[in-house]
């Protein structure tokens, strides 16, 4: 039974979220898959400390651990600027053939 992460953004001024990748694609349930995610900072002043979290939503599971943080603080982040996030999600063996949501949570300390 396979199915597609559907992934989305709940809290972005700066910086946004310009693409998400998932392995495997689609997702498998009773697996794990790593979602990498890239910020773009769109403006012209530098944005201070800027963390990614991912909410855990059914059928997905945050695995953390100390090289895959949840939140992960990516620090500062240059005017104009990219940067990547790596989280490790586990998808409950009960997820049916659909979309669903994968809520992330954006923030800075302005």
């Amino acid at each position: 039974m396979l199915f597609l992460a559907m992934l989305t953004s709940v809290l972005a001024a700066f910086p946004d979220i310009t693409q998400v990748s998932t392995n495997p694609n689609p997702a498998i349930p009773g697996s794990t898959m790593t979602v990498i995610i890239q910020l773009e900072n769109k403006d012209s002043t530098t944005q201070k400390g800027v963390t990614l979290k991912l909410e855990d939503s059914y059928p997905f599971t945050v695995k953390t651990t100390d090289t895959n943080p949840n939140p992960d603080n990516i620090g500062d982040l240059s005017a104009y600027g990219t940067a990547q996030a790596t989280f490790t999600v586990y998808v409950d063996p009960t997820a049916q053939n659909q979309t669903y949501d994968l809520p992330i949570t954006i923030s800075t300390s302005k």
